[in-house]
């Protein structure tokens, strides 16, 4: 469903490319589109995450649980997009990090800062990788910079996220507001997700007073 192997089984050349990479094949496919797509960055740090696991802390207690899902729908900005709100949250942290109070960011906003740490050299290991197999050049096109032209721009982010992704997505409904997949007739998001059903509702009651 990646096109990493032939009809005999084998390994195109784009399957070739993924063994290379330490992640996993559509993690890496993902990577792969957003250095065509030239918004590597981002997608760097969102594949990683999802690679390695979720840094968002969810407390015990009932009201802190209220606020960490307050916190990481912040991340979001508007978005209702999980991935956005990992990629803000390590993006804040970075800049917490280089100010020298990443703790103090981890703790207030709810973040792991072990879970931080783990995900920075992943990131680091994955674009070694790049570099080393071609990818990412050390000057004119193709270098750092140019493979980093669209990463400010939310909507090509999505199509790499997409293109990796893929078919493992979601089919939504509009009229009875049910969500489906290939494999799934039914399809519920996760507890911890900005998407998740009590927000859901706003979203389908904003659609229909829209309508």
């Amino acid at each position: 469903t990646i096109d990493a192997m032939d009809a005999w089984e084998d390994l195109t050349e784009l399957g070739h490319h993924l063994a290379d990479l330490p992640v996993e094949p559509h993690l890496g496919k993902m990577v792969l589109c957003s250095v065509v797509l030239k918004c590597l960055d981002p997608i760097l740090t969102i594949a990683c995450t999802l690679a390695y696991r979720d840094p968002f802390v969810l407390p015990t207690q009932a009201s802190q649980k209220r606020a960490a899902m307050l916190c990481r729908k912040r991340f979001t900005a508007g978005t209702f997009s999980d991935h956005m709100a990992l990629l803000r949250a390590f993006q804040a942290w970075q800049k917490a990090r280089s100010d020298g109070w990443e703790r103090a960011f981890c703790e207030k906003n709810f973040l792991s800062q072990a879970t931080m740490e783990i995900i920075i050299g992943m990131r680091t290991q994955l674009l070694g990788q790049l570099r080393a197999s071609g990818f990412v050049r050390a000057r004119g096109g193709g270098d750092i910079r140019d493979v980093n032209t669209n990463s400010e721009n939310w909507a090509v982010v999505k199509a790499a996220l997409v293109a990796g992704m893929y078919p493992n997505l979601i089919h939504v409904d509009r009229e009875s507001m049910q969500l489906t997949s290939q494999k799934e007739k039914r399809v519920r998001f996760h507890p911890t997700s900005v998407l998740s059903q009590p927000q859901y509702k706003k979203v389908k009651q904003c659609m229909e007073n829209a309508a």
